[in-house]
């Protein structure tokens, strides 16, 4: 056997020695990742049994506060920030997204949006150049969306600031 043949041996074994010592490590932060959505599609859907329902879009009108936050951020960084939204009782809103933490680093930034918002029982649909869906439950709307800066996914929940009389 050649020297160079033998030296291609020994690394394919060593390759295939840490491949196989780091399958399980790869395997295993895949099923974290998915039990977290899990658990989360299973928190949204028992959060939003039993609230109050909007029959129009004037029940929503107010502003509403909020946050933002990564889900299964990992090794790859983590984002989160805040957000206001006024409600119109026309079906219009307008929203400031403000990210506090861009992948561990201090930067950050803000995005002003405004669109229209239809209300569907315990669901709210607010279009602007993409479509998000929350869900309501009381005075609190939430769901999971890509972050418009990053395309990460993160969760989103909003809380009534105050009610307009």
């Amino acid at each position: 056997m050649r020297p160079d043949h033998r030296l291609g041996v020994a690394l394919r074994r060593i390759l295939d020695g840490l491949l196989a010592a780091r399958l399980p490590a790869i395997a295993a932060s895949i099923a974290l990742r998915l039990a977290w959505i899990v658990l989360i599609v299973i928190a949204l859907g028992c959060a939003g049994q039993g609230g109050r329902t909007a029959s129009s879009t004037a029940e929503l009108a107010g502003t509403w506060l909020g946050t933002f936050w990564q889900v299964n951020a990992g090794d790859t960084g983590y984002i989160h920030g805040d957000l206001v939204f006024d409600f119109k009782e026309d079906g219009s809103y307008t929203g400031t997204w403000t990210t506090r933490v861009v992948a561990g680093s201090s930067r950050g930034g803000s995005l002003q949006l405004g669109g229209r918002f239809a209300v569907d029982g315990d669901r709210v649909v607010l279009t602007d150049e993409r479509r998000l869906t929350l869900r309501r439950a009381g005075d609190t709307l939430y769901g999971i969306t890509v972050d418009p800066g990053s395309g990460r996914t993160i969760q989103v929940r909003l809380e009534r600031a105050a009610r307009r009389s």
